[in-house]
């Protein structure tokens, strides 16, 4: 599966000429897609921590006394 790290940063960076150009032409459809370029971006970005974090709660490894695996 492909790394989706990177994504949030490309649609923020997308999502800002996307917004000027849109009301500086007067062309509310690029508007809207910047708009929703950064809405999803946001909410990417917390999703991909969540799922990061459910990964890394894996069991821990019970050891005894001497130091070695159960």
């Amino acid at each position: 599966m492909y790394n989706l790290s990177n994504l949030p940063l490309l649609l923020y960076l997308a999502a800002i000429p996307l917004i000027s150009t849109g009301t500086t032409a007067d062309r509310p459809a690029l508007t809207w897609i910047g708009f929703l370029a950064l809405l999803s971006a946001s909410f990417i970005t917390p999703g991909l921590r969540m799922k990061g974090s459910e990964e890394a709660d894996a069991p821990a490894t019970q050891y005894d006394k001497a130091g070695d695996k159960k």
